[in-house]
């Protein structure tokens, strides 16, 4: 008898508003980590060292580009050079493959459209970044 009169005063007690309010807050919190989840984006950037180079009366921009990046390069029209947008189309990609440091690389000469003038010395080197993938958040966590 004893237990059952614990028990019936245990269900009835009313909570604080502290636990309520605690409560409410995690909710609120796991409800604004999904909503982040699905709705931001998260840009993937390919960063590479490369050469301005005269060929055939051009001025080019020569990278050695890993084959894995190589997508990334013939999907997108810009580049980033000094946090500068340039639009670009490629020139030629060598046959030839690099091995280097246990990766494939291979070169690829993209012609870029209104380069600025102090950038056209012949071996002129440049660090530029590619966009890679635009994806949401909650695909790179699984």
């Amino acid at each position: 008898m004893i237990i059952l009169i614990d028990t019936y005063i245990l269900m009835n007690r009313k909570p604080k508003i502290i636990l309520k309010l605690f409560i409410y807050n995690i909710l609120i919190l796991i409800v604004l980590v999904i909503y982040v989840l699905f709705s931001c984006n998260y840009t993937s950037y390919f960063y590479s060292d490369s050469k301005i180079i005269l060929k055939d009366n051009m001025y080019l921009l020569k990278i050695m580009t890993p084959i894995s990046d190589l997508s990334s390069i013939s999907q997108n029209k810009f580049l980033l050079i000094n946090d500068k947008e340039y639009m670009y189309q490629i020139y030629e990609i060598e046959d030839n493959l690099i091995y280097e440091d246990d990766s494939v690389y291979q070169i690829v000469y993209l012609k870029i459209r209104n380069l600025e003038d102090y950038y056209q010395i012949n071996n002129y080197p440049l660090s530029i970044k590619i966009k890679g993938e635009n994806k949401k958040i909650i695909n790179y966590l699984y």
